[in-house]
């Protein structure tokens, strides 16, 4: 199965998602923020303030400052996320490989290195690392959403489905998910799974209908009567998804 256009998130964004904040992953605390000294630990939480203010230079030199006073897992994740930001993919992997060697249960170190080789083309190591994230820290919706998308460059739709319902299990909030869930489940014709999709992706936030009406991956429930009463909905015209 070919898939086209589908749904894109972008696997860099979301500051609290992929920065390590205060040191700890959600589910494991080995990072050394906390058992820095005081002038590595200020660079790295200025490194975290250039980040959110989308400084991606001024990040990259906290970090390194940071490091060289004092190497920890989480300056060298985040700065592998501003390397990513910034297209400098190997760059990227290096530090997440150090932030993984500094902490083995680092699950958003293998989060942020799969990110790096996702943006080389690189699907299969993409795959293994978003996998072994999963397996570290399973409550995280982006890693399955990610790896998702990965299985869906390698190719593999099916495999694709599974981590697609792992990430709306994590969240149910998940739209971007639901919706990819849909153009799947449209391009092998199953209508009613891709509507049901598309209605929990509205229910759950989604309100793009000018997205709706061009999707090429929703060709074959544009003209059903579901897709029309969905369509509706999100332009004011009906009812509000429930």
């Amino acid at each position: 199965m070919k898939l086209t256009n589908i749904f894109y998130q972008p696997l860099i964004g979301a500051i609290a998602v992929f920065l390590t904040l205060s040191g700890c992953s959600a589910k494991f605390d080995n990072s050394r923020i906390y058992s820095l000294n005081v002038e590595a630990r200020q660079y790295f939480k200025q490194g975290v303030e250039y980040a959110r203010e989308n400084k991606p230079d001024d990040a990259i030199k906290a970090y390194t400052r940071s490091i060289t006073i004092s190497p920890s897992a989480s300056a060298y994740n985040n700065r592998c996320v501003e390397y990513t930001r910034k297209g400098l993919y190997d760059l990227a992997l290096s530090d997440a490989s150090k932030a993984i060697y500094l902490s083995p249960q680092y699950a958003v170190a293998y989060f942020n290195r799969g990110n790096a080789y996702f943006k080389k083309n690189d699907f299969t190591n993409a795959v293994e690392d978003y996998s072994q994230a999963i397996e570290l820290d399973p409550d995280q919706a982006e890693f399955y959403f990610n790896c998702g998308l990965a299985h869906h460059k390698a190719g593999s739709p099916e495999k694709a489905i599974v981590l697609y319902q792992g990430a709306v299990e994590a969240d149910p909030n998940y739209y971007a998910a639901y919706y990819n869930l849909a153009c799947i489940f449209s391009l092998s014709n199953d209508t009613a799974k891709a509507l049901e999709c598309l209605e929990k992706a509205a229910a759950a936030g989604y309100h793009d209908a000018e997205r709706l009406k061009q999707e090429p991956c929703l060709n074959n429930v544009r003209n059903t009567d579901g897709f029309r009463v969905l369509l509706d909905k999100l332009e004011g015209k009906g009812e509000s998804p429930q």
